[in-house]
């Protein structure tokens, strides 16, 4: 789901602790807050330059005292589904999609798209970021299959899925069905080696 406030959005991806077969996940919540847009009273939205925004790794071992092991300043973006930011079925690690970004242009500031992906190591002590994948434009929201070993990522953007091999950290990007659609929304369905993804506008399945 997604909160937006006057002063941070929020993006939240969950990693409960499921036990399924040999797959069992630790018991992780990512937060992502975009600084870079907010609202003013009239709806109006408000620009600033990037640098303050975070990604925090909040564990939920005990649900009533949940505990921030991390706070990564990971620029990410409120801006796309609820849905660009994921959690390997292990709890190993974790994506985090940041899809547009604010540059300055003269004397004002303006949002253009980017490509970046984070990936980040949960198993690290405190979690850390693991490395950067420089993808395709607007990634607007991406999936891990059920045994974990690849991610899909939507680019809205570019009209492509971006495959992501998560053991061996190779990625590659191939073009979708049809050029004529957006891919926005990562699999809501896998089935051995085909998923469906959403698409935009009217975010039918495909």
């Amino acid at each position: 789901m997604r909160a937006r406030t006057g002063v941070v959005a929020f993006s939240l991806a969950f990693g409960l602790a499921l036990n399924l077969g040999a797959v069992r996940a630790a018991p992780f919540m990512i937060v992502g807050n975009d600084e870079k847009l907010i609202w003013d009273g009239q709806g109006k939205p408000i620009l600033s330059p990037p640098g303050k925004d975070s990604v925090l790794i909040v564990d939920l071992a005990d649900p009533l005292n949940p505990k921030i092991v991390a706070n990564l300043p990971l620029e990410n973006s409120v801006v796309g589904p609820p849905v660009n930011l994921d959690i390997a079925p292990d709890g190993s690690i974790a994506l985090v999609a940041d899809s547009v970004t604010v540059v300055k242009e003269g004397d004002a500031l303006k949002q253009v798209l980017n490509d970046k992906i984070w990936v980040i190591d949960l198993k690290a002590n405190p979690p850390k970021l693991a490395g950067t994948v420089t993808g395709a434009k607007q990634p607007s929201g991406l999936s891990f299959s059920p045994s974990g070993d690849i991610a899909l990522v939507a680019n809205r953007a570019d009209k492509s899925i971006t495959v992501l091999s998560t053991r061996s950290r190779r990625w590659c990007s191939r073009p979708t069905a049809s050029a004529r659609w957006r891919p926005s929304s990562p699999p809501t369905r896998w089935r051995c080696s085909r998923s469906m993804v959403t698409r935009s506008p009217i975010q039918r399945p495909t």
